[in-house]
């Protein structure tokens, strides 16, 4: 048995710890998805600033008139 409540991810594939083991296939399933929203949430931080600075820059520009 773990001290933490989760084995560290370089542990031996000898372990037979069942809640060991089950903790450890629960980080395999939600370790992905928690990386798969820190890049959709990077991804949408950059949309914004590229919206924001787009909107900044039609404010600023000259409008010529005919």
């Amino acid at each position: 048995m773990y001290w933490w409540y989760y084995p560290p991810v370089y542990t031996p594939y000898y372990m037979y710890d069942p809640m060991a083991m089950m903790a450890y296939m629960m980080q395999w399933m939600t370790i992905p998805y928690y990386y798969a929203l820190y890049m959709e949430m990077f991804r949408a931080t950059l949309d914004a600033w590229r919206k924001a600075i787009e909107a900044i820059s039609t404010s600023i520009s000259q409008t010529t008139k005919q």
